[in-house]
C-alpha cells in the first residue's frame, strides 16, 4: 500500500497555493431592535484525510456585541463541495449558545475544495454571506483523481504568518492577555505533558473555550480562521414580514398546514398533533391558525428519530396535512482556495495515511462516548400516574377483557356514531365525562380506540392511565391511557391524508472524547499509538485564573500546535497557538 500511495503521489501531485477567504459583509445593522446572529467555529483542521476527524466546536453570538445569542437553540453545520452540495448536514442543539460536532471523513470522499459553512434558521434570512465560512482541503490518498487540488495557483498567508498575528492581538501595551504554557518545549514518546491556560486579566478572561493540540505537517494547509480573524456579519437586508425563516427558540421547528378536501381551502382551527414514540415519549398539540397553518417547536431531548404527524378530528378524513420543505440553501456564490503540493511531499503523505490507518485499526479500544441525555419529561410529569403490569396478572384473551378485569377507572362505551371508545373517570368527581382520554401505544397518539381493542394483549406489557384533565389544541381530553408493548415496536401506518408519518432530523448527539492515559497498570501500552490529534476539549468555561489540560504524547514524532479559542462572557474574542515537538 505505501508503494502505490508514493508511486501516485511521486507522479500526479502538481502545485497549487494556499488561499484564504471569509465571506462577511460589514454593513449596517438592518434594524436597531432585530436582533441578529453569528456562528463561529472552532475546527481543528483545514487539511483533511481520510480516515480523520474533522472536530468542530459552534459558538452562536450576538452579531453586534459578540455575546452569548439567546436567540437560537438550533445551529447547522454543512461541508459543502465546489458543485454547491453538502457532504454533510449536521443539526446541533445549542446548550448556553454553544455545541460540539464531528465528522468522520469516509474513504469514498473525493480529495477537493470544499467550504465549511455554519449558520442558524434566522440567518438564512439575511443571506449565506452572513453564514461563517472556512475553506477545507481533502485529500484521498486513495483516489486516482486529485484533479480538484490540481487547478489553482495563488498565494495565501501561513499558519506561521497567522500564529504571529494571533499572538500580536493578545498583547496589550506589552502586557499579555492570556498565556498558554508547557511543561517543556519538547517531549518524548507517549509521555505525559501539561499545558497550563493562565488568565491575566481575571474576571475579564471568564467565558466559552476550546481546546486543539494537533501535529502539524510539512503539507502546507489554508490559513484557519481565528476568533480574531473572524468578522462577525451585519446585514442590511431588510426582512420580509412574517419572516421566511423564524428563529427556533425553542427547539427544532415543524411547520405546515391542513387544508379542507371538499374545498382545497385552508382550514382554521384544526387540531394537529405529534407523538415521537419512545417510552419517554414526546407529544404536542396545536390549532392551526387562520391560514390553515401549524408550526411546532421540538424539544431536543427526544430519543426516536420517527415521528407520526395527525389531525386530530371527529371528521379528520376531511383534511388534507402537507409539511413544508424548506428548498435546499443556494450555494453557487460561493468561492473556494487550494492548497499547493507537490511529489516532494508524497513521503509525509504516506506517513499519515499509514498512521491514520493504525488509529482507525484500533479504534474499539480507544472509543468516544456519548454524552448522556438530561432525562425527557413528558407532559404528564407532575401527575399520578398509576401502572398495571400485565405480568402481574392472569393474562385474558383480548384488550376488552384485560380492561374490564384488570385496570380501575377505565371502561369502554359506543359513541353516537356507533364506535367503540375508552374512557377514564374523572379524578375529581369520580364520574364520566363526555371527552374522549388520550390514546397512547408505545408513546405513539392512536385515535381509533377500536385499533387497540383488537390488538393481542399477549403483546402488551403494561397498561397505565392518569386521570386529570388535559388541553391540546382546542380539545379538552379526559385522563390519559397508556399502553407499552413488551418490544417496544407498536407500528401504526396509516395511508390516510390526515396522517403523516416522518423521519426527524435529530440533533447531534455531544461526546467525551478518548483521552489517552499512560500509567503503570495501563494495558494501552501494548497498544499502538500514532495519534496526531493528541487532545479535543471542546467544553471549556473559564471561571478561573489558572486552568491545567494534562495530555499523553504518542509516537507520531513531530511539531505539534496548542489552538485556543473562544470569547469572553462580554464578547471578546480569544485565540492562543503554542507549539512544542515531539521526537
Amino acid at each position: 500500500m505505501k508503494q502505490i500511495i508514493s508511486l501516485f503521489f511521486i507522479v500526479v501531485l502538481a502545485g497549487f497555493n494556499c488561499l484564504f477567504s471569509q465571506n462577511v459583509e460589514n454593513s449596517q445593522f438592518a434594524k436597531p431592535n432585530l436582533p441578529q446572529e453569528s456562528i463561529y467555529v472552532h475546527y481543528n483542521s483545514s487539511l483533511l484525510f481520510s480516515g480523520e476527524y474533522l472536530y468542530m466546536k459552534v459558538y452562536c453570538l450576538d452579531a453586534v456585541n459578540g455575546r452569548p445569542s439567546k436567540l437560537s437553540e438550533i445551529a447547522y453545520l454543512e461541508l459543502v463541495n465546489e458543485a454547491g452540495k453538502a457532504v454533510f448536514k449536521h443539526k446541533v442543539a445549542l446548550k448556553n449558545s454553544k455545541r460540539q460536532s464531528d465528522y468522520f471523513v469516509p474513504s469514498d470522499l473525493p480529495s477537493g475544495n470544499y467550504k465549511l459553512v455554519g449558520y442558524t434558521q434566522w440567518m438564512i434570512n439575511f443571506g449565506v454571506s452572513s453564514f461563517f465560512q472556512a475553506d477545507i482541503t481533502v485529500l484521498n490518498p486513495y483516489s486516482n483523481d486529485q484533479e480538484a487540488l490540481v487547478k489553482i495557483e495563488d498565494s495565501e498567508l501561513s499558519e506561521e504568518k497567522m500564529r504571529e498575528d494571533t499572538e500580536s492581538e493578545n498583547l496589550d501595551r506589552g502586557f499579555k492577555k492570556f498565556e498558554l504554557l508547557l511543561s517543556d518545549d519538547k517531549f518524548g514518546k507517549r509521555e505525559k505533558a501539561a499545558v497550563v491556560l493562565k488568565n491575566n486579566i481575571r474576571e475579564l478572561g471568564f467565558g466559552n473555550y476550546s481546546l486543539s493540540i494537533r501535529k502539524i505537517d510539512e503539507i502546507p494547509a489554508l490559513k484557519r480562521l481565528s476568533t480574531i480573524n473572524f468578522e462577525r456579519s451585519i446585514s442590511s437586508k431588510q426582512l420580509p414580514k412574517p419572516y421566511a425563516f423564524p428563529p427556533e427558540s425553542s427547539g427544532s421547528i415543524l411547520s405546515g398546514k391542513v387544508y379542507a378536501k371538499n374545498t382545497g381551502k385552508p382550514a382554521a382551527d384544526k387540531n394537529v398533533a405529534i407523538s415521537i414514540p419512545g417510552k419517554d415519549f414526546y407529544f404536542q398539540g396545536r390549532a392551526t391558525n387562520a391560514q390553515g397553518m401549524f408550526s411546532f417547536s421540538l424539544d431536543s431531548h427526544h430519543q426516536s428519530d420517527l415521528a407520526t404527524l395527525q389531525v386530530v378530528e371527529k371528521d379528520k378524513e376531511s383534511y388534507n396535512l402537507e409539511l413544508t420543505k424548506n428548498e435546499p440553501i443556494d450555494y453557487s456564490g460561493l468561492t473556494f482556495r487550494s492548497i499547493k503540493i507537490d511529489s516532494s511531499m508524497a513521503k509525509e503523505i504516506v506517513q499519515r495515511s499509514v498512521s491514520n490507518q493504525i488509529e482507525n485499526g484500533y479504534y474499539s479500544v480507544k472509543p468516544d462516548t456519548i454524552i448522556s441525555k438530561e432525562p425527557f419529561k413528558p407532559f404528564y410529569y407532575y401527575e399520578d400516574k398509576v401502572d398495571y403490569d400485565l405480568d402481574d396478572f392472569t393474562r385474558f384473551p383480548t384488550m376488552k377483557e384485560t380492561l374490564i378485569e384488570i385496570v380501575d377507572f377505565v371502561w369502554t362505551r359506543r359513541n353516537a356514531a356507533g364506535e367503540t371508545e375508552l374512557n377514564v373517570v374523572n379524578y375529581k368527581h369520580q364520574d364520566e365525562t363526555e371527552e374522549p382520554p388520550l390514546l397512547f401505544i408505545d408513546g405513539m397518539l392512536v385515535q381509533d380506540h377500536e385499533t387497540v381493542l383488537n390488538y393481542d394483549p399477549m403483546k402488551v406489557k403494561s397498561i397505565s392511565f392518569l386521570r386529570n384533565s388535559y388541553i391540546f389544541g382546542t380539545h379538552t381530553y379526559q385522563g390519559v391511557i397508556l399502553i407499552e408493548t413488551k418490544l417496544g415496536d407498536y407500528k401504526h401506518q396509516l395511508s390516510e391524508d390526515y396522517y403523516k408519518d416522518l423521519e426527524l432530523f435529530k440533533p447531534k448527539e455531544p461526546k467525551q472524547y478518548y483521552h489517552q492515559v499512560y500509567d503503570e497498570t495501563n494495558t494501552a501500552k501494548r497498544i499502538p499509538d500514532y495519534r496526531s490529534q493528541l487532545l479535543w476539549e471542546p467544553n471549556i468555561e473559564l471561571q478561573r485564573i489558572v486552568l491545567r489540560f494534562d495530555f499523553f504524547t504518542s509516537n507520531n514524532t513531530g511539531v505539534y500546535e496548542i489552538s485556543l479559542e473562544g470569547f469572553t462572557f462580554d464578547g471578546q474574542p480569544v485565540s492562543l497557538k503554542e507549539r512544542f515537538i515531539v521526537e
